[in-house]
């Protein structure tokens, strides 16, 4: 049911960037679902991937649009830095 409402859809730094609007009904706190498959690598950097992505979501105070954002991690993203990976999800996530 999330995917059908997907509303927007962005690619780079070898992460599917997902932005669904569930309900316009509700007005929903800004969330994050963070996907990584194995194929994304070794479990410490499938870990390591998903703390980036998170500290750089409340941190950045991401958080406060509404809706669902969907992170789909690829295994590029394993070799992607820090600073790229933030440029990246600001500049997606705040507009």
């Amino acid at each position: 049911m999330l995917f059908k409402a997907i509303d927007r859809k962005c690619y780079g730094c070898g992460i599917k960037l997902l932005h669904a609007n569930p309900s316009s009904d509700t007005h929903i706190e800004g969330k994050l679902l963070v996907i990584t498959p194995r194929r994304a690598g070794k479990a410490h950097v499938r870990n390591l991937i998903r703390r980036r992505i998170k500290n750089i979501f409340y941190q950045q105070a991401l958080y406060k649009s509404p809706g669902v954002w969907i992170a789909l991690v690829g295994h590029q993203a394993a070799q992607t830095s820090f600073a790229e990976l933030q440029d990246f999800l600001v500049k997606k996530m705040s507009c």
